[in-house]
């Protein structure tokens, strides 16, 4: 039989109990959430649920002015392209010391110096200048016989080439010496992948033309209608002026051989995709 001060200490141990539950309750970090009480679920809906999988990754959406630079640039960069490829292809096919160098020269240099134009970049101050080296260099692969030489100047060449694409499109304000030597390697292989931004652009050209691609293929039938002619006439003048191009020539259309056209087309789309990928990973700096 329980006295009564059995019951009242049996009580005090209950409300005890109760408030303790109460305050594990309130420490609660879920106490706080919405909907929260004694019943509710500890990991609402509304919470992520550190089990579940990240959600997919979804590539950044180009706005519509980007997509309008890409089309623009490709509009006006595919058929010089297409055409300094050609050139670069005839001027440099076995033979890097003739009087093509300097044709293959100039020819890079009007490739660049209108990539600039398209581009809307001013001329760096020094660009007219370091062209006239990269033609001296081109020269003296002409008149010299040595092969050493032939290989420096070749290789000047191309290190001019990318200094005045990197003077040009890279903010080199407060560059010093070793962020210019940083640059060379990385506007050389980050051409690589400006291949991708061929695919991209070449899309959002065919967006915006439309209609328009029957008209830029006969752009291109008329550039090649054209420049046939200039090319044969090209072709004679330089077989009598230079005798090892001369030799060249003959020795080219004598032995004509279905593998040689193969290679002579191999050579002509590596060099188109790497004029247009070199520039175009320069256009990323301008645009950056």
């Amino acid at each position: 039989m329980v006295t009564r001060e059995g019951s009242a200490l049996l009580s005090a141990i209950s409300l005890i109990m109760e408030n303790n539950n109460n305050m594990i309750q309130n420490e609660s970090p879920f106490n706080n959430a919405p909907g929260a009480g004694p019943y509710s679920n500890p990991n609402p809906g509304n919470m992520p649920n550190p089990a579940s999988p990240p959600p997919a990754y979804k590539p950044p959406v180009e706005s519509e002015e980007e997509r309008a630079k890409r089309a623009n640039y490709f509009e006006h960069i595919l058929i010089p392209t297409l055409i300094y490829a050609v050139l670069t292809t005839f001027f440099l096919y076995n033979n890097l010391s003739g009087i093509t160098m300097p044709l293959f020269v100039i020819a890079t240099l009007g490739y660049v110096f209108y990539g600039i134009k398209v581009s809307n970049t001013p001329f760096h101050v020094s660009t007219y200048f370091y062209g006239a080296v990269m033609l001296l260099l081109g020269t003296s692969s002409f008149l010299t016989g040595n092969e050493t030489m032939i290989s420096w100047n070749n290789t000047g060449i191309f290190i001019v080439l990318i200094y005045i694409l990197i003077t040009n499109f890279y903010d080199t304000k407060d560059w010093n010496f070793v962020k210019y030597i940083i640059a060379f390697p990385t506007q050389i292989f980050g051409s690589v992948g400006a291949l991708d931004d061929f695919f991209k652009d070449f899309s959002a050209n065919k967006k915006k033309s439309g209609k328009k691609k029957s008209a830029v293929f006969m752009y291109v039938f008329i550039g090649v209608v054209i420049s046939v002619p200039i090319l044969c006439f090209t072709l004679s003048m330089l077989h009598e002026a230079d005798a090892v191009f001369a030799k060249v020539l003959d020795d080219f259309f004598e032995g004509f051989k279905f593998e040689t056209l193969v290679l002579i087309f191999l050579i002509c789309i590596l060099s188109f995709f790497m004029a247009y990928c070199v520039l175009r990973y320069a256009t990323r700096q301008k645009y950056s």
